[in-house]
């Protein structure tokens, strides 16, 4: 009778012990600080995260949807440079920077049309970079050039832009936010145009260290800089190129927010020539940056590993919950580029080999 006695109060031991060890996976507890500094909020975020490796287990894409093919109609056959946006109905809006054109294709894949081409004239790029889907237009972004058309592909106006700019963000009360081209230095920013292009005012730029020197009008000259900018719920935020740092600014340029993630960053490696022109090594880089509709923060994460041969590239999503806590890193494999998250929490992959397409993936939380 002892004997039974003992060996029901083991199993019962057992039982509350090892319970809550599995519990223990999904429910450790958050590595980090939140402390306020001159006012502003610092988040810093330590360790492997609130799921840490078992983040594969929690976090799974599911594909719902591929665009693209390797033989078959012109539509579907892309260059390697993609940009995606997504408007209200789920369309989904390829630029497709290679061959000058942006395609729309329904929430189910098929295509409805294609606007531009190669050329300087109405409707028509030279190096198109970004786009943008508000309510009533599709906003094509070249470097000194803004293209507007109405939301059937109809050609409506081109303007110049008056400061070079790497990428559309947002159009707010009938203006655009854009990211700035930063020449021979490390950092990032953002200004505010007119729809026109007329430059209302530079928000913020934060950059670094001179890397080369600009060589003049007629001589060659390196153009990299680096970092991202992101707007969510009324707030820009400006992801640092040469650390891991989030900056989070109210719309008139205050600052309110850091966030941090304590891992070293590797900045590029600069060889410049004394003839003009250089070389730039891209090694580790953080961003860009996107949101889901609760506010779970996402940051793309490359982490460069090994030396010579054994060099290589590791590919990461970061996710953060709303309150920017760190749940962990998702490895993704070096051929499925994330360039879209939307808000209907789909994301958008460009796989570029052994032919570019889009895959259409869906979040699943375990």
């Amino acid at each position: 009778m002892k004997f039974r006695i003992c060996l029901l109060f083991n199993l019962f031991l057992c039982f509350i012990l090892i319970i809550p060890a599995k519990n223990l996976i999904a429910k450790q507890k958050w590595k980090g600080k939140i402390r306020k500094e001159k006012g502003i909020i610092i988040i810093e975020n330590k360790g492997n995260g609130i799921y840490g490796k078992d983040i594969k287990n929690k976090i799974s894409f599911k594909e719902i949807l591929s665009i693209g093919v390797e033989e078959g109609p012109d539509y579907l056959m892309f260059g390697n440079y993609i940009k995606v946006d997504v408007d209200q109905e789920e369309n989904v809006y390829i630029l497709d920077s290679q061959n000058s054109r942006v395609l729309k294709f329904d929430k189910n894949g098929k295509f409805l049309w294609q606007v531009g081409r190669k050329g300087q004239g109405p409707g028509e790029f030279e190096y198109p970079e970004d786009l943008i889907i508000t309510e009533n237009e599709l906003i094509v972004a070249e470097s000194t050039r803004i293209h507007y058309f109405d939301k059937n592909g109809n050609f409506k106006k081109t303007y110049r832009m008056e400061k070079p700019i790497k990428g559309i963000i947002a159009c707010p009360d009938n203006q655009i936010i854009a990211s700035l081209l930063i020449t021979g230095q490390v950092g990032v920013g953002c200004a505010f145009f007119t729809k026109e292009g007329k430059l209302i005012r530079i928000f913020k730029s934060q950059v670094g260290k001179k890397i080369f020197e600009d060589r003049g009008k007629n001589k060659a000259k390196l153009i990299w800089g680096g970092g991202y900018v992101n707007i969510f719920k009324n707030s820009i935020y400006i992801c640092l190129p040469e650390k891991y740092e989030i900056q989070v600014y109210a719309m008139d340029g205050k600052l309110i927010k850091k966030i941090f993630r304590d891992i070293k960053i590797k900045p590029a490696e600069v060889q410049v020539f004394e003839g003009g022109g250089g070389f730039v090594m891209d090694m580790d880089e953080v961003g860009p940056i996107y949101f889901l509709k609760d506010g779970t923060l996402i940051v793309k994460l490359r982490l460069a590993k090994g030396e010579g041969k054994d060099f290589h590239y590791e590919y990461y999503l970061d996710f953060f919950n709303k309150d920017f806590k760190f749940l962990g890193s998702y490895p993704v494999a070096k051929d499925m580029d994330l360039v879209k998250a939307d808000s209907f929490n789909n994301f958008y992959f460009l796989q570029k080999y052994p032919f570019p397409k889009i895959i259409k993936c869906t979040l699943e939380m375990h």
